[in-house]
């Protein structure tokens, strides 16, 4: 529906974004999954004061691959 231009609003109305923190965990990486309602899972990893990784799962009904990459890019520029 995304891609054909034809979803709407509630197609995904209740969606919500999720932000999963496991700095404190010594975890390198990990792959949020989504849920369902969630458009977009964001998981932060690795160590604070190190390296640090961002990974991002998103629903494709919601948005690509270009437009995340784009928001991740705008993240690590305000880093």
């Amino acid at each position: 529906l995304y891609i054909d231009n034809n979803l709407k609003i509630k197609d995904v109305d209740g969606s919500t974004v999720v932000i999963t923190d496991l700095t404190e965990q010594n975890i390198d990486s990990f792959q949020p999954l989504i849920l369902r309602n969630n458009s977009i899972m964001i998981g932060l990893s690795g160590q604070k004061g190190h390296k640090q990784n961002i990974t991002i799962s998103f629903d494709h009904r919601i948005t690509d691959g270009l437009e995340m990459a784009k928001f991740l890019n705008e993240i690590i520029l305000k880093i």
